[in-house]
Order: structure tokens, then C-alpha cells, then sequence
């Protein structure tokens, strides 16, 4: 029975919703919550107190030097929007970080975290940082505002990639990976919400709202706070998100390959049930889902996505290198011209069904507490 790409309902929205990651998941949950259970702001919790002056046509609101154009994306974390510098006439996403979060420490430290990696970083497959500040109780962070489409929804709207495209998706976001460990920046949420496609093929990573610097402490939050995304998240970030390296990166990196050629996460079922298998078990190689996988890419997916982080790539580095020795990219998907990928695919079968019944108890209570306090969409 063929198998269809994954269509959970998703929420309607700009494609520029996704560049924040703020369509995605409200990721976290506190003790004592976060007063608002839906996981969105209200609209007075944004309400700007500088009025808009004549001057600034089509602007909704302002903030310090920038008009606010339009809503693009909400979320728990808080909102973004399509802005405009007033001197510089440049257009930018501005994350604008909730009230609710910015009065919670570990939480407003997470946000100060993501500022902290993104202005490392300066690569042409990552989202470039251009600013951050505090203006009153307003926290925000400027971005690089990105057209395109992020994969999640490209598969949705056109099936899965052929291995040569697939391919070339994971050379790139090797190459920005790579940059990024060497700086010491982990992202922690590589998924395909988090990877967007520009209408001349390059890929970008998106939303460093998990990512951790190597040499930063960890708050207290890390005991309190479940951060993540299960379909895509590695072993041991699910066990201990605090102590991940870069290879962490590289697990979520094969799971949202697994995605791209199939349409499917690795894993389907109830967050336990996911944290389950990514903890415990093996997933199908891509040759028996798919039968037209290149089964060179079907090894590095393997290597990319061993259970123990020693099993696997020891660096992006070494990914990138096999990917360009075997010469397995042909020009990378755009946006707007996707290709739908190969015919034979198995039948989509959920994680509860494959799942036995005593190794969902063995691990159950492991992960129940963590997982108790996450809070994810895909």
C-alpha cells in the first residue's frame, strides 16, 4: 500500500511564519506554567506603547528604529514580524520575546542564549543576526528576513525528494553545521520546519532558540524544562538536553533525511511512545520504505542516525566530506520548482504498532517526568 507524505493538519499561515520557528511548538513548561495554556500571547500582551505617526504608512506599530509591517508568525515564546529599519530602509524579522516568558529567568537566559549564538555566527546557510536589544519590558532579536519555503512544508505541498536532492538539502546543512560546532553552537531542534529553501537553492537554518553554547553553564532549567521536537530529537538529548555535542545535530539531521525521502518522520505515535523508539529502537533502512533510495545515502543515514553519538559521524566535517567524495548531490531542490521523489513507498505505519509493549514499560518511567513537561507540534 503506498504512503502518502505526512499531512497533519497544519495551521494556515505566511510561509515567513516558519523562519522564527514560532509556528512550531511552544517548547517548554515551567513549574508553575506559564500562565497561559494555549501556548500563544494575547494580543494585549503585545501591545507597543509608541504610537504610529503619520510619517510611517502601512506600519502597525513601532519598536525603538523599527516599524512593524505585519504579524508573521506567534507562538509561547512569543511573536515575530515583518519590520523595517527607519534609517536604513532594510526589512528584517523581529522577535519580539512574551511578557510571561521575559518575567521567568531561566527562560528569558534561554532567550539571551539563542542572541548570544546567533551573533557568532555569519554563514550563507545560516539566518544572519542583526541586532538585539531591550526597550522597557520589550526583549527582541532582528534577523535576516528569508523568502522561501521551509521543507516541511514543501513536502507537503509537493511529496518527497529524490536521494540527489535530499542529498544536496544535508551537503548544505552539513557545511553550516560544521561552521557552527566549530564555534561552538549547537542548535538542538534541526528539523524540517527549521530548514528553508530560497528560490535559488540555498538552504538556510532557522530558529537557534535551543541552540546552546558549548562553553556556556546550564541554568538550573535544564532539570525543569524538556526542549524539543520527538520526531527529531537524539538520544541523549532527550535523556540529558545539557550534556548534547554537535553530533546530536548530526542524529537530527539523519531523522529529518528519513523525512525528506519519505514523508514521514522515523517515528510516529504519542510523544512517550516517540521518545521511546528514538531511545530504544532501530529504524527501517530507506531502501525497504523506499525502494528507489540511492543505498549510499541509506549508509550515511544509518551512520548519521546510531543510537550512541560514537557510532556516528565524528564531525559534520566527516559527513560533508563522504557526501562530496561520493558525488551524490545534483542541483539542490528550489523553491518552486520541487520534484516529487520515487513511487514505492511503505505503508505508514505508527509507532504505537511497532512498538512491544515491554519496552515501552522499561523506558516509560525514565522519560515519563521529562516528557510530562514537553510541549511540541510538527
Amino acid at each position: 500500500m503506498p504512503a502518502s507524505r505526512d499531512d497533519s493538519p497544519q495551521p494556515d499561515e505566511s510561509p515567513l511564519a516558519r523562519q522564527a520557528g514560532y509556528d512550531d511548538a511552544t517548547r517548554f513548561v515551567t513549574d508553575g506554567g506559564t500562565g497561559n495554556e494555549e501556548g500563544v500571547e494575547s494580543e494585549n500582551e503585545f501591545d507597543l506603547t509608541e504610537h504610529v505617526v503619520a510619517s510611517d504608512v502601512g506600519a502597525i506599530a513601532v519598536l525603538g528604529e523599527y516599524l512593524l509591517l505585519e504579524q508573521i508568525g506567534a507562538g509561547g515564546m512569543g511573536r515575530v514580524y515583518r519590520a523595517e529599519h527607519r534609517t536604513m530602509n532594510r526589512q528584517v524579522a523581529l522577535k519580539i520575546l512574551s511578557r510571561d516568558i521575559a518575567s521567568h529567568p531561566d527562560l528569558l537566559e534561554q532567550f539571551f542564549s539563542e542572541v548570544r549564538a546567533v551573533a557568532k555566527l555569519m554563514h550563507p546557510n545560516i539566518v544572519a543576526a542583526f541586532d538585539a536589544g531591550s526597550i522597557g519590558d520589550k526583549h527582541y532579536l532582528v534577523m535576516e528576513l528569508v523568502q522561501g519555503e521551509v521543507l516541511s512544508e514543501r513536502l507537503r505541498r509537493a511529496g518527497p525528494l529524490t536521494s540527489s536532492e535530499a542529498a544536496a538539502v544535508v551537503e548544505q546543512a552539513a557545511a553550516a553545521l560544521g561552521y557552527a560546532h566549530r564555534l561552538g553552537v549547537v542548535h538542538r531542534d534541526i528539523k524540517p520546519s527549521n530548514l528553508m529553501l530560497t528560490a535559488d537553492g540555498t538552504l538556510k537554518i532557522l530558529d537557534f532558540g535551543l541552540a546552546r553554547l558549548g562553553n556556556a553553564p546550564q541554568a538550573q532549567a535544564t532539570r525543569k524544562i524538556f526542549m524539543g521536537t520527538p520526531e527529531y530529537m537524539s538520544p541523549e538529548q532527550i535523556e540529558n538536553a545539557g550534556q548534547v555535542d554537535g553530533r546530536s545535530d548530526l542524529y537530527s539531521l539523519g531523522a529529518t533525511l528519513f523525512y525528506l525521502l519519505t514523508g514521514r518522520p522515523m517515528f510516529r505515535g504519542e510523544k512517550m511512545q516517540v521518545a521511546v523508539a528514538q531511545l530504544r529502537q532501530k529504524p527501517e533502512p530507506l531502501y525497504v520504505v523506499r525502494g528507489d533510495v540511492d543505498l549510499r545515502l541509506d549508509s550515511i543515514f544509518q551512520k548519521l542516525v546510531a543510537k550512541s553519538p560514537a557510532d556516528r559521524y565524528p564531525s559534520a566535517e566527516a559527513l560533508l566530506d563522504e557526501i562530496t567524495a561520493l558525488n551524490l548531490t545534483s542541483t539542490p531542490p528550489r523553491s518552486g520548482s520541487f520534484h516529487r521523489g520515487g513511487t514505492r513507498l511503505a505503508a505508514d505505519q505508527p509507532t504505537s504498532d511497532v512498538l512491544g509493549q515491554s519496552t515501552l514499560a522499561k523506558k516509560s518511567q525514565v522519560v515519563a517526568i521529562d516528557l510530562g513537561m514537553l510541549v511540541s507540534t510538527v
